[in-house]
């Protein structure tokens, strides 16, 4: 794992608080300054303005994140962290954005969070879209074509009318508001998206902002 992971896992910093420990020389590797980039071995001993950073067993929780809520790690009242009641340090396998709400998985395993959020995750994520104005053939047509967002060929998606004005849809990847892109590339705009389902693990009876503890299986 690389320092700056394992730091922001095992202690819990924000971005801000990181940058500022390196900078004050504050986080050391077996007693000297590494770069946040450095690959940690086992035997390595990380302290912080000299204590020592323990690892500690992974945990993995289903997470309904409310629309409004931030999927970053901020000393902002929005931020996911400061509204869930639980001491471990969580980050989030698959963002969300501010005005979308759903199912995120919360953990400090970051192989799972590279699994589900990495540039090469082949792992289904699935939404249900509502829409501002009604569903017509021509938006059909251009949802299910190819699409090319910050230069980048996106991968085929499976799309599922529910009614005139909402559908469900599967993909495998994450671009940064991809599906919105896409809506509003294929002639509509999005009223509300919400994330239903990450791999084997699906939305179910969870009420917004509600935790619930898992034993991962992707």
């Amino acid at each position: 794992m690389r320092l700056l992971n394992y730091v922001k896992i095992y202690f819990g910093a924000t971005r801000k608080q990181l940058m500022d420990l390196d900078k004050d020389n504050k986080i050391l590797v077996n007693g000297k300054k590494e770069k946040l980039t450095y690959k940690l071995n086992d035997s390595d001993i990380v302290t912080i303005d000299g204590k020592i950073i323990k690892s500690f067993p992974f945990s993995y929780y289903l997470y309904y994140k409310p629309r409004g809520i931030l999927s970053i790690i901020s000393d902002k009242f929005e931020s996911y962290i400061n509204n869930i009641d639980i001491k471990e340090k969580l980050m989030v396998a698959g963002r969300l954005d501010k005005d979308s709400e759903g199912l995120m998985i919360l953990t400090n395993d970051p192989n799972i969070i590279d699994q589900i959020s990495g540039a090469n995750s082949s792992i289904e994520k699935e939404y249900l879209v509502s829409l501002i104005n009604p569903i017509n053939d021509d938006f059909i047509k251009k949802m299910n074509g190819k699409f090319t967002i910050r230069n980048r060929i996106l991968k085929p998606i499976k799309l599922e009318i529910i009614d005139n004005y909402s559908f469900k849809i599967i993909l495998n990847e994450g671009i940064y508001h991809q599906i919105r892109k896409m809506v509003i590339l294929s002639g509509n705009r999005v009223d509300k998206l919400i994330r239903i389902r990450i791999g084997n693990y699906s939305l179910d009876n969870l009420n917004p902002n509600e935790l619930k503890k898992i034993n991962i299986v992707l």
